[in-house]
């Protein structure tokens, strides 16, 4: 945890205002990566069907899901009966981040083949990033019992106990999962996250440089050891491993939201706010971008820019601050508190 500088507490207002700022300012940390499942099996009795999955999952691994959406639709219009064709829809509504759409197509997948393990990987997956913890290890153990040999729904329930902060659970299930996909940089990646939850760094470097040996491409595994390093106080490696991520994938937001958080370590703050910036522009709903910059203008003394970030991050987070934006808003501004909606 980073403690805010440069404010000189001279009251109790104050002095809470400050412990309550310092929790404000924490690590991006990186989402660990899931592992959704597209399916290729082709059972439909429409070859118009199956060559639309087809150019779905083509436009799917070239990143083009809207386009991928429209192709499985098409395939849903042929044959309303196509379950892989629900769930690879599903799928790629998840990485729309349109949530509940997905949750309705894997639902169907589910209610057309009762035994679909990758549906159930997949809603359990969306489950995850809702939050919906729960839900999400239940369809996660379905999918285990029906697929015992599926690494994807191991690392997924890993993540969803990382989510919770079940470190040994989750270290137990992507333990598994490397058994059987060795290979795998994402496994890698993510129980070296773990690893840096627990504050066991150096066994989270071997992962992640495990996982660059393995992928020397992954923008995600150079973010998270950017943290590591970070934690390490070794900012030039930091630095070095936060930019090859944004070379490698110009769009990762994280990533400048993690190398803003290690400018503001240095004192950085114009590069700090033109990373948090750039990385709102790449993702509005950034809500750890909003924050981060809200404390970067709150060190500068720029109220009103602080409470506007302050509270766009109060409207994107479910973790609201309202009562500190008010606070805050006293502090700088001598305004009498206000009930934030």
């Amino acid at each position: 945890m980073l403690l805010i500088r440069r404010l000189f507490v001279r009251s109790a207002t104050r002095a809470a205002l400050f412990v309550v700022m310092g929790i404000l300012i924490l690590s991006a940390v990186r989402p660990a990566s899931a592992l959704g499942k597209l399916d290729h099996v082709q059972q439909t009795s429409s070859k118009e069907a199956a060559d639309a999955v087809d150019r779905g999952n083509s436009h799917y691994s070239q990143g083009l899901y809207e386009q991928a959406v429209a192709d499985y639709t098409q395939a849903i219009t042929l044959d309303p009966e196509y379950a892989e064709a629900y769930n690879n829809r599903g799928l790629a509504y998840y990485e729309l981040k349109k949530y509940d759409e997905a949750i309705t197509d894997l639902t169907q997948a589910i209610a057309l083949d009762p035994e679909y393990a990758k549906a159930y990987n997949n809603r359990g997956l969306v489950y995850k990033n809702q939050g919906l913890y729960d839900q999400a290890i239940a369809d996660l153990n379905r999918a285990i019992e029906l697929m015992p040999q599926n690494a994807a729904a191991y690392n997924n329930r890993g993540l969803t106990y990382y989510h919770q902060q079940k470190y040994e659970q989750a270290l137990a299930d992507l333990n598994h999962a490397l058994t059987l996909d060795p290979q795998n940089t994402t496994i890698y990646s993510n129980r070296g996250l773990v690893y840096y939850d627990q504050q066991k760094y150096e066994q989270a470097l071997a992962d992640l440089s495990h996982a660059l040996t393995l992928d020397p491409q992954n923008a995600h595994a150079y973010d998270n050891r950017g943290l590591v390093y970070s934690a390490q106080k070794k900012y030039e490696e930091a630095l070095a491993d936060f930019n090859q991520a944004i070379t490698l994938d110009p769009q990762n937001a994280h990533a400048y939201d993690n190398r803003g958080l290690l400018y503001v370590t240095q004192g950085q703050y114009e590069q700090a706010i033109a990373d948090y910036t750039h990385s709102i522009e790449i993702d509005p709903a950034s809500e750890d971008a909003y924050l981060g910059r809200g404390n970067v203008y709150a060190l500068q003394h720029h109220a009103q820019e602080a409470i506007a970030d302050y509270l766009k991050y109060d409207s994107l987070s479910d973790k609201p601050i309202g009562q500190w934006i008010d606070a805050l808003r006293t502090f700088f501004l001598g305004l009498i508190p206000q009930t934030c909606s």
